[in-house]
Order: structure tokens, then sequence, then C-alpha cells
């Protein structure tokens, strides 16, 4: 057991922290009232899941000490912490005959021990209580420093007062019956003293300055529980060295030094505030059920640190190093509300005043301060989440070989023109209609186009826009070449097989996706085959993902020299696929904060087979700074460096470069796009006029673009030609515009992001028309 003392005079009492606490005799805080003797009643107040789990021992550890006792047994949950509840429990002490000279007994969480130690402060002028904390959160944060409250509909805790409570005993033994969320609820305010500066804790955590420093954390598997290891499942990674009781008793000596030097909140406690500002107002949003108090509060000191980063006040990185300390403890610390809702909501907080808020922020690690600052800027500084969509690319091939394995489960599914073409396509083909529409998808014609030359019957694919007139011979010969009778009409192409095992010789800097129809298709064949390029293959990061895809359900294909062999008489078989985001789209919002309005990329995983992740490095080798952890990215404001990048691979990446260059120092080159002529536009031809339209300096070279860079565009009116990643181009440039752009054909993003504008609001507001 560990013991320490929070001195504050007459008012001194003590903490004792240990695993087992309950099994032995109660401490006299305990079993004698003021007068030194056996008080003559106490009132136990807990929460349904702490007596169901714990109750019969706390019945017994209470008559070990002689008390005699009632209980107040009330529902679980943050709504139970409300003034309705408070004076349910003071009719309670009424009606038990509760004495001033009597004891109440706070036996459960941070809930509990709140609405406990508030009551016990305001019946007859104030009872002694006892803090019994069951929750990690609790033992290390609030059973100590005598603040207690109650919520009201207006915000969290604003109704409450200082009641010190005669003792708090912490047994580490009851957290064994807890979820792993909750205590990694807890694990969120042992970081945040560690945040704030406990050397001894940095120690436990096996960070001994490293955190700092941002570098790799070697995690050691040892004995977090200290006493009786085997009794408790935390459900968590816990490093090397570090001992529950231990950390309990750091937090608590530090939060005692503090309460010991301000007890009311005037001064230094404060700063245990930190996160908590953001945090009461996402529990709040959430009507406190979509994240518990932990979670919250993780939450708020990511956005605390990064608003401290982006106004110069805080070390770049330390948002950084808290979130990979949370995450070796498994705390998801994201928050997918806009910072225009949670504003709002902070102006309720009880460390407000006049339109401005009183927030902690950090210089770095274990480097707090107050800063008083205006709900506007906070709200503009707070990168909002953005929850990228899935990934188109991936989505075409994972519904299709879905449909040829006749069941799976793909997850989730991008809302696009695109997907329902090939969504529509699948259905055509397997209906035994004669016509297939692939609207304006490229990416469903030539997915689909081999998968229908494998039947005899005849079929005709139709499309609109532009997507009849773009390049399809290369693939059309192949397969021609192999047993079908493909005829191309101004009103479609018509599609007659079954197509042979053989040799399918075609280039492979054409379009990538003739390769990926024809590995999709090939391996249905009786006999093997041969896909044979006569030129370098482009974009092979997109094959790449269809060989990923098709191997998931059961298929393979495998490279040989100058194209890929392709095994016949395979069959696909069902398999359950989530989709990665997708990076494509993701580009625009990183471009976006390398313009200036930084925004969380969530569901970006850095180990992917899109070749679009690349835009993370090059803004990186243009002087950005990008911010990387396995759930996402945020792009940080920066002077832009002009380069040099073949987009070859990555052709769908002109579009945003192309906003980022419109803006760097100097001239910059595109090159390697010829390609992208063939797009829902000329896309070269559509990049160059629509930022020129905006006052932008573009020129086409043959197969690329060179931009000179300016500080601002002047804005006004510009064609989206009907491209919706020139759209996005635009929405994106504008935010470096004098006067908000005008977007022509703005709803093209339809196509492939629908939900795009309602995204780019949160970063910028409604500023494109």
């Amino acid at each position: 057991m560990r013991k320490l003392t929070v001195g504050l005079g007459e008012r001194a009492y003590p903490i004792y922290i240990g695993a087992g606490l309950l099994d032995g005799s109660p401490p006299k805080e305990l079993t004698a009232s003021q007068g030194e003797s056996a008080p003559a009643n106490s009132v136990v107040v807990t929460d349904e899941n702490v007596w169901s789990d714990h109750g019969e021992r706390f019945s017994a550890y209470l008559r070990r000490g002689g008390i005699k006792f009632s209980v107040v047994v009330l529902p679980p949950g943050e709504g139970t912490k409300s003034v309705e509840t408070a004076g349910r429990l003071w009719r309670e002490f009424a009606v038990r005959g509760l004495s001033r000279g009597d004891l109440v007994v706070a036996f459960g969480g941070g809930v509990i021990g709140d609405l406990t130690g508030f009551a016990a402060s305001a019946y007859m002028r104030g009872v002694a209580f006892v803090q019994v904390p069951t929750t990690l959160l609790a033992q290390v944060d609030s059973s100590v420093g005598g603040k207690t409250a109650v919520n009201l509909p207006e915000g969290k805790n604003l109704v409450g007062t200082f009641h010190q409570p005669r003792a708090v005993i912490a047994d580490t033994s009851t957290l064994a019956t807890l979820p792993p969320r909750e205590l990694r609820a807890g694990m969120s305010e042992v970081i945040k003293y560690a945040a704030l500066g406990c050397p001894e804790l940095l120690e436990i955590l096996n960070l001994p300055g490293r955190i700092r420093a941002g570098s790799e954390v070697c995690v050691n598997q040892a004995n977090f529980l200290g006493a009786n290891p085997g009794q408790i499942h935390l459900g968590l990674n816990l490093p090397g060295q570090m001992n529950l009781t231990d950390a309990i008793y750091l937090c608590c000596r530090a939060k005692a030094e503090i309460v010991e030097t301000d007890e009311r909140d005037t001064g230094i406690r404060a700063t245990l505030n930190f996160g908590h500002t953001f945090a009461h107002a996402i529990e709040k949003l959430g009507a406190y059920e979509t994240y518990n108090h932990g979670e919250a509060v993780a939450a708020g000191m990511v956005m605390a640190a990064r608003f401290g980063e982006s106004a110069g006040d805080t070390a770049p990185g330390t948002a950084e190093a808290l979130i990979r300390l949370m995450e070796i403890y498994g705390i998801d610390w994201r928050c997918q509300y806009d910072p225009a809702l949670l504003t709002p909501l902070m102006a309720g907080d009880k460390k407000s005043d006049g339109g401005g808020v009183t927030l902690i922020l950090l210089r770095g690690i274990g480097e707090p301060f107050r800063r008083r600052l205006p709900l506007g800027e906070i709200a503009a500084r707070i990168p909002p989440a953005v929850e990228i969509p899935p990934s188109k690319s991936a989505a075409h091939r994972a519904v299709l070989c879905a449909a040829l394995a006749g069941g799976g489960n793909v997850a989730p599914i991008p809302d696009s023109d695109d997907i329902r073409a090939t969504n529509a396509a699948v259905a055509a083909l397997a209906s035994g209609a004669d016509t297939v529409d692939c609207a304006e998808s490229g990416t469903t014609l030539r997915l689909t186009l081999p998968l229908a030359a494998l039947s005899p019957r005849t079929l005709t694919f139709t499309g609109r826009g532009r997507l009849m007139s773009r390049p399809i011979a290369a693939l059309a010969d192949a397969l021609g070449r192999n047993g079908a009778e493909i005829t191309q009409t101004g009103g479609g192409i018509r599609v007659k097989g079954p197509i042979r095992p053989g040799v399918y010789e075609l280039p492979g800097d054409v379009s990538s996706q003739f390769v990926s129809g024809l590995l999709l298709a090939l391996p249905l064949l009786a006999g093997d085959s041969e896909i044979r390029l006569t030129s370098p293959l482009q974009s092979a990061a997109y094959v790449d993902m269809t060989l990923e895809m098709m191997e998931r359900f059961g298929v393979t294909a495998e490279r040989a020299d100058g194209g890929f062999a392709v095994r016949g008489g395979q069959r696909y078989v069902p398999a359950d696929v989530t989709l990665e985001g997708d990076w494509s789209q993701a580009a625009f919002f990183l471009v976006a904060g390398a313009l200036g309005r930084p925004s969380y990329i969530a569901g970006l995983p850095p180990e992917s087979r899109q070749g679009d992740r690349a835009i993370a490095d090059i803004l990186a080798q243009c002087g950005i700074r990008v911010e990387r952890s396995d759930r996402g990215l945020i792009a940080w404001p920066g002077r832009i460096a002009p380069r040099t990048v073949d987009v070859s691979d990555i052709p769908d990446l002109v579009p945003p470069l192309a906003a980022l260059f419109a803006f760097a120092d100097g001239e910059s080159r595109i090159v390697g796009a010829g390609r992208l002529r063939h797009k829902e536009s000329d896309r070269l031809a559509a990049v160059s006029e629509a930022l020129s339209a905006l006052g932008g300096a573009v020129t086409e070279d043959g197969d690329g673009l060179t931009i000179i860079g300016r500080n601002s565009l002047r804005g006004g009116a510009a064609s989206a030609q009907n491209d919706h990643r020139i759209a996005m181009m635009l929405a994106v440039a504008g935010l470096r515009c004098e006067a908000p752009p005008v977007i022509i054909d703005r709803e093209c993003v339809s196509k492939s992001y629908p939900a795009f504008w309602r995204d780019f609001a949160k970063i910028a507001g409604d500023q494109n028309r």
C-alpha cells in the first residue's frame, strides 16, 4: 500500500492506494466521527454497476470496522450527475436521519464522487464524506482535491462547491471489473499528468525525455498491476516498469501538491484543466453518451496542443508526441466534431467570460501555461476532422470481385456516380441485359469490358459525356486478337465473346485499367494466359491494387518479364473487405492545409497500395510539415518551395498539385501527364484554363504544365468543365483568392465525392459559390 497526505492544515486528509485494501480493515477516517467515536450513521452512495460487482465485498469491509450504514443505489452514467439527483440524495439523507456528525461515503467512479461530494457539502451546510473511487479516472484525479459538482443542461460542472473529503481509499483491485474502454479513459488522465510535467511519471511510462524528441517508443511487456496481476485484465498494451499503484500514487501526489498551493483554483490549479475546455464541449455535443470523459479529455488535449502549435506558442511535434503516447495505450484521441459546433458550447464553460475562454496550453511537454482567447480565434485555429470517403479505385475492384465470387461484404461503399455505374454494370451483366450503361465512368468501362467478353452473347456498352470518345482501341485490339468481336460506333461499344486463353499484348502507358480489366477476367478462362506489355507500365500502383484485391478473393496472377502470367481455371471466393480512405481525394484537403486551412484527414492508413499516397512526401519535399499517425494526416501551412514532379504514376494528383504550385515561391513543373488529355475533360487544358481564370500563371507544355507561383490570386468565375477534380482544385485554390471563386459546374463532384462541399465547408466555410 502507498499513502500520502493532502496537507491542508486542520482539513488535511490521507490517500490510501493499493490492491486489496477492501479486504482489510477500514482506516480510522471511516470508523470514527469528528468526535473520535464511531459515527452513529453512515450513508453509502453508489451506482447499480458498482454495487452489483463490489457491494457484498464493500459491505463486509464496513462491517469489519463496526460501521453502521445504509445504501443508496443510483443509475450509472453522466445523466445521474444532476441537480435532480442531488435533491433525491438530500431527501434520502433526511429520511435516514443523517446528522451533521455523521458520514457519507462515495463508492464509485467520478460521477458518484462528484455528485456525492456536492450533496454532502450542502446537506446541513456540510457533512463529512469519504471517497472510495472504483475507476482509474477517479483514482488518479477526480477523487482528490475537493471539487464537487453537478451538471446543468447548459454545461458540465456548472453548479458545485469545494468540499474536501475526509479520506480517499483507492483499491486498485476494483478495476478488475471495468471494461477496457473505461480503463483507457483513466489512462487519459494519467497521460495528462505526464504532459503537465511529472518526471517520475514520464519515467514510469517508459518515456524519459524521449517524448520531447518524438523518437520511437520501446514497449516492454511487464507487470503493470503490481500486486495480484492475474486478477485484472486491462485489455491494454502497457510499457515495462509500469506499476499501477505507483502510477496512481504519482498522479495523486502531483495533484495534492497543486491543491495545497491553490485549493480554490485561482492560480496554478487551473493547469489541471489541460484539454478539459474542449472535452466538456465534446461531451455535451455527444449528449454525454458518444464520448466518455476520458475519451473527450484525450481529444481535448490533442486539440489544445494543435491549437498551441498553430498559434506558435507550442513546440512543433508536441501534439504528435501526445498522440503517440495515447496510441500506445489504445486511447482513441479523435473527435469527429467540427470546431464550429464546439466553440458555442465552450462559451458556456465555467472558465469562459465575456466572449473569451481561458485555455490551458503547453509550451512543450511539462510546460503548461494559461491563455485567454476569443472563441472565434479558437475555432479558426483548431483543425477540423474530415473523414475521407473510401477509395473509389479500391471500391470498383472490390465490387467486381465480390460479384464474381457470388458473395462477400464490401464496406463502406463510397457514394458516388462512378460506383453507382459499376454497381449497375454488375447488375446488367448478371441479369442477361443486352446494354451496360457506364454513365461517365471510364473505370467501369475498362474493368467490365473484358468480363463481358467472357460471354458468347452480345452486349453494348454506352456512356455519357466524353466517355465513348476516350481511348479504348488498345484494349479492344488485345481482346479482338483472342476471339472477341468488338465494334465501336458513335452510340457505344458492341462486344461479343467468348475470348480464349492466350497472349494479350497491349501498351502499358495508355491506361493501367486495361491491364486491371484483363487481370480480373483471364483467371476465369479454362487455360493459362499471358499479358505482354509493349511499353513500360504507368500508374503501376493501381495494378498492384487490383492484384491485392483479387488475392483477397482467392485469385492470383504472377508478374513475369514484361507483363503478367495468369493461371486459368481459377474461381473467386467470397471475402469481407473493409475499404480504406481515398488518397486522391485526401490530397485536396492536404493541399488546403498547406495553403493555410489545416484539417485532420482521418481514414488514411500509411501502408496503402494507392499511389496517390505520394502526396504526403511531395508536400514534405516542398517544405510543408505533415504530421502522420496510423489513422490520418495533417498538413500545416508554410512557405511552398517550387518543384518539378513527374506524375506518370500518379496522374490524379495533377489538379491538387497545380493548386499547390499556384502559390509556390517560384516556377514549378508537372511532367508525364499526357494521358490526362483523355479524362472527363482535357484535364491539362482544363487545369490551365481554370487557374488562369482565377489569375494564376499556368501554361501547357507538351505533356505537362509550367506554373509560376504567386502569393494570392484575384478570384472570380471559372469553369470546372464538368470535371470533378477541376472543381475540387478550384475550391482549394480559392482559399488564397482575394475574392471568393464562382465555380461553374461545381456539382460535378458527385462523380466521385458527393459530400465534398459539405466536408470542404468544415475548413473553408461557404466561400466557394
